[in-house]
């Protein structure tokens, strides 16, 4: 189903997915080192993917990211790279992984894994607003403690929510995530806040937070989840026209903070 909602069916006959890797046998790139680094370290714990005894699971992830990486060069391989694509390889073969990979990472999420991140920092800086507008206790509580958001929250958006769901409320969110796309790891996120929401308020430090969200692996309620995730008080402003309306204020000055922190690193060097 994943591949006919995200239309990546499509790429299918555009590049024969098994030439990448004769043209590029037995080469050797800094992304494909960082790939033999993190693939162990995806999933340890499950026997498909057990880097000791070079599973099936672990060759198939090290071809996907491989062939990925010489296809668009320009990215690479990025870190949860590795923790998509097995998720992806746990329901279909090693090509439809691939061209679902190229897909997400190409289209779904433009921008997402480039070196400035620049699409990802607009859209958590956007749910950073939607935070303090509608779950107003958490937003303060973590200013109190000087607990930056962002930095929890970009593990996230960039593993699509592996390792921070529980396996049926991961699956539930994919499927609306490959249908509706990006709006909804906002929706899931303050999803997540919500349900954590009195967890956090006892927090007492950074730490504490941390931990919190941590627990969001052990929620099993996934029908609560979802109803959170469309709550009728939140559509007006998670609709993708508002949200598109959202990241097109932000940008700018997320843009203005990135050339802040350039000006600043150059003016370092001098």
């Amino acid at each position: 189903l994943w591949p006919v909602l995200i239309g990546s069916k499509k790429n299918l006959n555009k590049l024969d997915y098994q030439n990448i890797h004769k043209l590029y046998e037995n080469r050797s790139s800094d992304a494909i080192l960082q790939i033999q680094k993190d693939i162990g370290r995806t999933f340890p714990d499950d026997p498909f993917f057990n880097p000791s005894t070079k599973s099936a699971g672990i060759q198939r992830l090290e071809r996907v990211l491989v062939a990925f990486s010489w296809k668009t060069p320009e990215i690479g391989y990025c870190q949860s790279m590795n923790k998509v694509a097995a998720v992806l390889l746990l329901f279909m073969n090693e090509e439809e992984t691939f061209w679902v990979l190229d897909k997400l990472v190409e289209d779904y999420l433009r921008g997402y894994y480039d070196e400035s991140m620049l699409p990802l920092h607009v859209d958590l800086s956007v749910l950073q607003s939607l935070i303090e507008e509608f779950l107003p206790k958490v937003a303060q509580k973590c200013n109190e403690i000087q607990s930056d958001l962002v930095l929890l929250i970009m593990p996230w958006f960039l593993c699509i929510f592996v390792d921070v769901l529980p396996p049926e409320s991961l699956f539930r969110v994919w499927d609306l995530f490959f249908y509706e796309g990006r709006s909804v790891l906002i929706r899931a996120s303050l999803a997540v806040f919500k349900m954590l929401e009195k967890d956090i308020l006892k927090a007492q430090n950074q730490y504490d937070i941390f931990l919190v969200l941590q627990n969001s692996q052990t929620q099993p309620d996934s029908e609560l989840l979802l109803r959170y995730m469309y709550e009728k008080s939140w559509d007006r402003k998670l609709s993708k026209a508002s949200l598109e309306k959202l990241r097109n204020s932000h940008q700018p000055n997320v843009e203005a903070t990135f050339q802040q922190v350039l000006f600043l690193f150059l003016f370092l060097l001098v």
